[in-house]
């Protein structure tokens, strides 16, 4: 079955978030002629040198106990339309988790039990390129350059959710 998606986020950290509870997550597929890339870059609300901000936002995805989705960065200006049952799939925001990752108030630190931000971008100009993910490595190979490097994270191995 299919099921409309809506916001979970009556008591979580995004105040501007929280008057969305129970309503629809609404989305829209966007095409720029100009442009002929994008990525989504998780944990910042800025983009790398060379990239700009289409959207920032939020990162959402399932509980930690429910059955996983998709992270997706979810606009700051988010609108709420109209509500949605309880048989939907809910969206909350991604917190941190200190252990594995590096929680401190360094540069390249995380706040621990943060709701993470997130940016989509393009680039400043339009390039002939793709982008692509070298997972294992921090580098990419001759002939690529890097956007940004970092590590991966997900969901706990012992939790059904994002």
């Amino acid at each position: 079955p299919l099921f409309r998606s809506r916001y979970q986020t009556s008591s979580y950290g995004i105040t501007s978030f929280r008057s969305k509870n129970s309503y629809a997550v609404l989305c829209a597929v966007c095409m720029t002629t100009d442009r002929e890339t994008n990525i989504l870059h998780p944990g910042r609300n800025d983009c790398p040198v060379g990239w700009q901000v289409e959207y920032s936002g939020y990162l959402m995805g399932s509980y930690y106990s429910h059955r996983k989705t998709n992270l997706v960065c979810i606009d700051k200006d988010a609108l709420a339309t109209d509500q949605v049952s309880n048989d939907a799939v809910y969206l909350y925001p991604t917190e941190t988790e200190c252990g594995s990752l590096r929680c401190s108030n360094l540069p390249g630190g995380y706040r621990g039990n943060a709701e993470l931000t997130c940016a989509v971008c393009t680039p400043d100009t339009n390039r002939k390129a793709v982008t692509y993910t070298h997972w294992g490595r921090s580098d990419c190979p001759d002939g690529s350059s890097i956007v940004y490097s970092g590590f991966t994270a997900g969901s706990h191995y012992s939790h059904s959710g994002s």
